[in-house]
Protein backbone atom coordinates (compact mmCIF):
# COMPACT_ATOMS: atom_id res chain seq x y z
CA UNK A 1 0.00 0.00 0.00
CA UNK A 2 2.61 2.44 0.78
CA UNK A 3 3.99 2.02 -2.67
CA UNK A 4 0.96 2.11 -4.12
CA UNK A 5 1.00 5.72 -2.46
CA UNK A 6 4.12 6.57 -2.96
CA UNK A 7 3.62 6.13 -6.87
CA UNK A 8 0.37 8.05 -6.93
CA UNK A 9 2.23 11.23 -4.69
CA UNK A 10 4.36 11.32 -7.12
CA UNK A 11 2.14 11.32 -10.07
CA UNK A 12 0.06 13.76 -8.65
CA UNK A 13 3.46 15.69 -8.26
CA UNK A 14 4.09 15.74 -11.91
CA UNK A 15 0.74 16.32 -12.99
CA UNK A 16 -1.80 18.03 -10.52
CA UNK A 17 -4.65 17.06 -12.33
CA UNK A 18 -8.17 16.43 -11.17
CA UNK A 19 -8.23 12.88 -12.22
CA UNK A 20 -4.93 12.42 -10.29
CA UNK A 21 -6.19 13.66 -7.13
CA UNK A 22 -9.00 11.92 -7.33
CA UNK A 23 -6.75 8.59 -7.78
CA UNK A 24 -4.47 9.76 -4.97
CA UNK A 25 -7.51 10.60 -2.49
CA UNK A 26 -9.10 7.16 -2.86
CA UNK A 27 -5.80 5.52 -2.56
CA UNK A 28 -5.19 7.01 0.61
CA UNK A 29 -8.55 6.86 1.92
CA UNK A 30 -9.01 3.08 1.27
CA UNK A 31 -5.47 2.78 3.19
CA UNK A 32 -7.22 4.10 6.82
CA UNK A 33 -3.79 4.54 7.66
CA UNK A 34 -3.80 7.89 9.84
CA UNK A 35 -0.47 9.18 8.81
CA UNK A 36 -1.16 9.34 5.37
CA UNK A 37 -4.69 11.14 5.53
CA UNK A 38 -3.25 13.89 8.00
CA UNK A 39 -0.01 14.16 5.38
CA UNK A 40 -2.20 14.13 2.61
CA UNK A 41 -5.07 17.00 4.03
CA UNK A 42 -2.20 19.14 5.05
CA UNK A 43 -0.27 19.16 2.10
CA UNK A 44 -3.28 19.01 -0.90
CA UNK A 45 -6.43 20.86 -1.00
CA UNK A 46 -9.48 18.68 -0.59
CA UNK A 47 -13.30 19.29 -0.07
CA UNK A 48 -13.16 15.70 1.81
CA UNK A 49 -11.39 16.72 5.26
CA UNK A 50 -14.11 15.07 7.24
CA UNK A 51 -13.55 11.61 5.89
CA UNK A 52 -9.63 12.17 6.32
CA UNK A 53 -10.94 12.99 10.27
CA UNK A 54 -13.20 10.01 10.77
CA UNK A 55 -10.28 7.62 9.50
CA UNK A 56 -7.68 9.58 12.26
CA UNK A 57 -10.31 9.59 15.23
CA UNK A 58 -11.14 6.03 14.72
CA UNK A 59 -7.28 5.18 14.50
CA UNK A 60 -7.27 6.19 18.22
CA UNK A 61 -3.66 7.62 17.65
CA UNK A 62 -2.95 10.02 20.01
CA UNK A 63 -0.01 11.40 17.62
CA UNK A 64 -2.05 12.27 14.73
CA UNK A 65 -5.19 13.47 16.48
CA UNK A 66 -3.37 15.69 18.11
CA UNK A 67 -1.44 16.57 14.74
CA UNK A 68 -4.75 17.06 12.54
CA UNK A 69 -6.48 19.50 15.02
CA UNK A 70 -3.43 21.37 15.80
CA UNK A 71 -3.08 21.72 11.86
CA UNK A 72 -6.12 21.21 9.90
CA UNK A 73 -8.24 24.56 10.10
CA UNK A 74 -11.58 23.29 11.21
CA UNK A 75 -10.85 20.55 13.01
CA UNK A 76 -12.93 19.19 15.76
CA UNK A 77 -10.78 20.04 18.44
CA UNK A 78 -12.94 18.54 21.21
CA UNK A 79 -13.56 15.04 19.29
CA UNK A 80 -10.15 14.70 18.41
CA UNK A 81 -8.87 15.88 22.04
CA UNK A 82 -11.09 13.10 23.67
CA UNK A 83 -9.26 10.43 21.41
CA UNK A 84 -5.88 12.00 23.44
CA UNK A 85 -8.01 11.63 26.37
CA UNK A 86 -8.48 8.05 26.21
CA UNK A 87 -4.93 7.16 25.13
CA UNK A 88 -3.47 8.82 28.76
CA UNK A 89 -0.60 9.30 27.04
CA UNK A 90 0.63 11.97 28.75
CA UNK A 91 2.65 13.62 26.26
CA UNK A 92 0.34 14.15 24.05
CA UNK A 93 -1.98 15.00 26.47
CA UNK A 94 0.04 17.94 27.58
CA UNK A 95 0.83 19.11 24.05
CA UNK A 96 -2.95 18.88 22.96
CA UNK A 97 -4.07 21.13 26.33
CA UNK A 98 -2.20 23.92 24.61
CA UNK A 99 -4.38 24.34 21.50
CA UNK A 100 -7.08 26.78 21.48
CA UNK A 101 -10.50 25.18 22.40
CA UNK A 102 -8.73 22.03 24.29
CA UNK A 103 -10.60 21.01 27.15
CA UNK A 104 -7.91 21.71 29.79
CA UNK A 105 -9.47 19.95 32.92
CA UNK A 106 -10.37 16.49 31.10
CA UNK A 107 -6.39 16.66 29.88
CA UNK A 108 -4.98 17.74 33.47
CA UNK A 109 -6.68 15.10 34.82
CA UNK A 110 -4.71 12.50 32.67
CA UNK A 111 -1.35 14.13 34.01
CA UNK A 112 -3.01 14.13 37.10
CA UNK A 113 -3.76 10.34 37.21
CA UNK A 114 -0.72 9.64 35.87
CA UNK A 115 1.28 10.88 39.71
CA UNK A 116 3.87 11.66 37.19
CA UNK A 117 5.62 15.12 39.28
CA UNK A 118 7.72 16.06 36.56
CA UNK A 119 4.91 15.86 33.97
CA UNK A 120 2.48 17.48 36.60
CA UNK A 121 5.23 20.20 36.76
CA UNK A 122 5.30 20.62 32.77
CA UNK A 123 1.49 20.52 32.14
CA UNK A 124 1.06 23.53 34.79
CA UNK A 125 3.66 25.29 33.47
CA UNK A 126 3.22 25.25 29.96
CA UNK A 127 -0.75 24.94 29.70
CA UNK A 128 -2.71 28.44 30.38
CA UNK A 129 -5.97 27.89 33.00
CA UNK A 130 -4.20 24.16 34.04
CA UNK A 131 -5.39 23.33 37.81
CA UNK A 132 -2.19 24.69 39.55
CA UNK A 133 -3.16 23.39 42.93
CA UNK A 134 -4.44 19.78 41.49
CA UNK A 135 -0.77 19.38 40.05
CA UNK A 136 1.15 21.01 42.46
CA UNK A 137 -0.26 18.31 44.77
CA UNK A 138 1.04 16.22 43.12
CA UNK A 139 4.78 17.25 42.85
CA UNK A 140 4.59 17.63 46.42
CA UNK A 141 3.62 14.10 47.38
CA UNK A 142 7.22 13.27 45.19
CA UNK A 143 9.12 14.56 47.83
CA UNK A 144 11.23 15.62 45.05
CA UNK A 145 12.96 19.12 46.29
CA UNK A 146 14.24 20.03 42.99
CA UNK A 147 10.77 19.87 40.95
CA UNK A 148 8.65 21.44 44.40
CA UNK A 149 11.14 24.38 44.15
CA UNK A 150 10.91 25.43 40.08
CA UNK A 151 6.90 24.69 40.70
CA UNK A 152 6.83 27.23 43.44
CA UNK A 153 9.32 29.55 41.84
CA UNK A 154 7.80 29.65 38.01
CA UNK A 155 3.78 28.31 38.78
CA UNK A 156 1.71 31.38 39.38
CA UNK A 157 -0.87 30.55 42.00
CA UNK A 158 1.55 27.71 43.49
CA UNK A 159 1.15 26.87 47.09
CA UNK A 160 4.36 28.52 48.17
CA UNK A 161 4.05 27.12 51.88
CA UNK A 162 3.23 23.51 51.08
CA UNK A 163 5.84 23.43 48.52
CA UNK A 164 8.39 25.05 51.34
CA UNK A 165 7.30 21.80 53.71
CA UNK A 166 8.66 19.47 51.12
CA UNK A 167 11.84 21.68 51.21
CA UNK A 168 12.21 22.03 54.81
CA UNK A 169 11.11 18.26 55.81
CA UNK A 170 14.50 17.11 53.06
CA UNK A 171 16.47 19.02 55.99
CA UNK A 172 18.90 20.83 53.24
CA UNK A 173 20.95 23.98 54.05
CA UNK A 174 21.50 24.56 50.53
CA UNK A 175 17.64 24.14 49.53
CA UNK A 176 16.25 25.82 52.22
CA UNK A 177 18.87 29.17 51.63
CA UNK A 178 17.40 28.75 47.95
CA UNK A 179 14.17 28.23 48.86
CA UNK A 180 14.30 31.57 51.21
CA UNK A 181 16.07 33.50 48.85
CA UNK A 182 14.39 33.30 45.74
CA UNK A 183 10.66 32.37 46.78
CA UNK A 184 8.16 34.71 46.96
CA UNK A 185 6.00 34.38 50.15
CA UNK A 186 8.52 31.43 51.65
CA UNK A 187 8.58 31.12 55.18
CA UNK A 188 11.62 32.68 55.87
CA UNK A 189 11.79 31.24 59.64
CA UNK A 190 10.90 28.11 59.20
CA UNK A 191 13.90 27.95 56.26
CA UNK A 192 16.31 29.65 58.22
CA UNK A 193 15.50 27.29 60.91
CA UNK A 194 17.32 24.50 58.79
CA UNK A 195 20.15 26.25 58.00
CA UNK A 196 20.97 27.11 61.80
CA UNK A 197 20.38 23.60 62.96
CA UNK A 198 22.55 22.26 60.33
CA UNK A 199 25.63 24.67 61.45
CA UNK A 200 26.79 25.01 57.99
CA UNK A 201 28.54 28.33 58.44
CA UNK A 202 29.11 29.22 54.93
CA UNK A 203 25.05 28.55 54.35
CA UNK A 204 24.73 30.91 57.06
CA UNK A 205 26.79 33.36 55.72
CA UNK A 206 25.11 33.39 52.83
CA UNK A 207 21.61 33.46 54.57
CA UNK A 208 22.28 36.56 56.82
CA UNK A 209 23.49 38.14 53.83
CA UNK A 210 20.90 37.43 51.03
CA UNK A 211 17.61 36.73 52.84
CA UNK A 212 15.85 39.50 53.41
CA UNK A 213 14.70 39.26 57.50
CA UNK A 214 17.04 36.68 58.38
CA UNK A 215 17.96 36.71 61.96
CA UNK A 216 21.07 38.26 61.53
CA UNK A 217 22.19 37.84 65.07
CA UNK A 218 21.40 34.09 65.23
CA UNK A 219 23.69 33.80 62.03
CA UNK A 220 26.06 36.39 63.70
CA UNK A 221 26.53 33.98 67.01
CA UNK A 222 27.20 30.88 65.07
CA UNK A 223 30.14 32.88 62.82
CA UNK A 224 31.49 34.14 65.68
CA UNK A 225 31.99 30.65 67.66
CA UNK A 226 34.00 29.08 64.47
CA UNK A 227 36.69 31.16 64.89
CA UNK A 228 37.05 31.28 61.33
CA UNK A 229 38.93 34.46 60.51
CA UNK A 230 37.76 34.58 56.80
CA UNK A 231 34.31 33.92 56.92
CA UNK A 232 34.29 36.62 60.33
CA UNK A 233 35.56 38.83 57.85
CA UNK A 234 33.42 38.52 54.79
CA UNK A 235 30.64 38.46 57.67
CA UNK A 236 31.38 41.68 58.82
CA UNK A 237 32.29 43.26 55.67
CA UNK A 238 29.01 42.16 53.63
CA UNK A 239 26.19 41.60 56.16
CA UNK A 240 24.09 44.25 56.94
CA UNK A 241 23.47 44.43 60.84
CA UNK A 242 26.50 42.23 61.73
CA UNK A 243 28.01 42.93 65.26
CA UNK A 244 31.17 44.54 63.98
CA UNK A 245 32.86 45.14 67.53
CA UNK A 246 32.71 41.15 68.62
CA UNK A 247 33.85 40.07 65.29
CA UNK A 248 36.63 42.41 65.18
CA UNK A 249 37.45 41.50 68.70
CA UNK A 250 38.39 37.79 67.47
CA UNK A 251 40.45 39.50 64.92
CA UNK A 252 42.53 41.24 67.01
CA UNK A 253 42.67 38.19 69.66
CA UNK A 254 43.76 35.92 66.73
CA UNK A 255 46.85 38.27 66.17
CA UNK A 256 46.77 37.92 62.76
CA UNK A 257 48.63 41.17 61.24
CA UNK A 258 46.91 40.23 57.43
CA UNK A 259 43.08 39.92 58.80
CA UNK A 260 43.90 42.75 61.16
CA UNK A 261 44.56 44.83 58.29
CA UNK A 262 41.88 43.54 56.00
CA UNK A 263 39.05 43.81 58.75
CA UNK A 264 40.27 47.58 59.44
CA UNK A 265 40.60 48.13 55.23
CA UNK A 266 37.28 46.56 54.98
CA UNK A 267 34.85 46.93 57.74
CA UNK A 268 33.17 50.43 58.26
CA UNK A 269 33.29 50.83 61.86
CA UNK A 270 36.06 48.56 62.65
CA UNK A 271 39.00 49.88 66.09
CA UNK A 272 41.47 51.20 63.67
CA UNK A 273 43.82 51.70 66.87
CA UNK A 274 43.22 48.20 67.79
CA UNK A 275 43.71 46.55 65.11
CA UNK A 276 46.58 48.69 63.87
CA UNK A 277 48.05 47.49 67.97
CA UNK A 278 47.89 43.93 66.33
CA UNK A 279 49.85 44.77 63.41
CA UNK A 280 52.33 46.51 65.23
CA UNK A 281 52.53 44.01 68.10
CA UNK A 282 52.98 41.17 65.18
CA UNK A 283 56.56 42.87 64.01
CA UNK A 284 55.78 42.00 60.33
CA UNK A 285 56.99 43.89 58.01
CA UNK A 286 55.02 43.65 55.09
CA UNK A 287 51.70 44.47 56.98
CA UNK A 288 52.98 47.36 58.94
CA UNK A 289 53.90 49.32 55.89
CA UNK A 290 50.51 48.61 54.11
CA UNK A 291 48.42 49.29 57.50
CA UNK A 292 50.39 52.51 57.79
CA UNK A 293 50.09 52.82 53.80
CA UNK A 294 46.37 52.07 53.10
CA UNK A 295 44.55 52.63 57.06
CA UNK A 296 43.17 56.57 57.40
CA UNK A 297 44.14 57.49 61.04
CA UNK A 298 46.69 54.56 61.30
CA UNK A 299 49.70 55.00 64.13
CA UNK A 300 52.62 55.93 61.39
CA UNK A 301 55.02 56.35 63.61
CA UNK A 302 54.92 52.74 65.61
CA UNK A 303 54.01 50.84 62.52
CA UNK A 304 57.51 52.16 61.58
CA UNK A 305 59.37 51.84 64.01
CA UNK A 306 57.97 47.60 63.99
CA UNK A 307 59.25 47.51 60.95
CA UNK A 308 62.80 48.83 62.17
CA UNK A 309 62.47 46.85 64.94
CA UNK A 310 61.50 43.13 61.75
CA UNK A 311 65.24 44.53 60.12
CA UNK A 312 63.46 44.11 57.03
CA UNK A 313 65.47 46.77 54.72
CA UNK A 314 62.93 46.32 51.81
CA UNK A 315 59.56 47.14 53.60
CA UNK A 316 61.61 49.85 55.61
CA UNK A 317 62.72 51.94 52.25
CA UNK A 318 59.07 51.45 50.75
CA UNK A 319 57.84 52.96 53.71
CA UNK A 320 60.10 55.74 53.70
CA UNK A 321 59.26 56.17 50.19
CA UNK A 322 55.74 55.92 50.22
CA UNK A 323 54.67 56.71 53.66
CA UNK A 324 57.41 59.19 54.86
CA UNK A 325 58.26 60.37 52.03
CA UNK A 326 58.64 64.19 53.51
CA UNK A 327 61.11 62.46 56.08
CA UNK A 328 64.38 62.19 56.02
CA UNK A 329 64.73 58.32 56.37
CA UNK A 330 66.23 56.52 59.37
CA UNK A 331 68.95 53.96 59.40
CA UNK A 332 68.51 50.72 60.78
CA UNK A 333 71.34 51.10 62.29
CA UNK A 334 71.25 51.99 66.09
Amino acid sequence: MNQKIMIAIKKYNENPSIENKQELEDIVLSSNNPAWCYYLVKKVNTSKIEKYAQIILNSKNPKYNYLFAKDIKGADVLAHGQVVIDSRNIYYNTCYAQLEGADVISHGQVIIDSNNPEWNYQFALKVKNADVLEHGRIVEKSKDSKLNYFFAKNIKGADILSHGKVIIANDDAEENYQFALNIKGAAITLHEEVVLKKENLFICYKFARDVKGANIKKHCDLIKKSNDLELILQFAKNVAGADIVELGKIIIDSKNPYYNYAYAKDVPGADIKAHGQAVIDSKNALWNYQYAKDIPGADIASHEQAIIESGNLKYFIDFELEVMNKEKPKTLIK
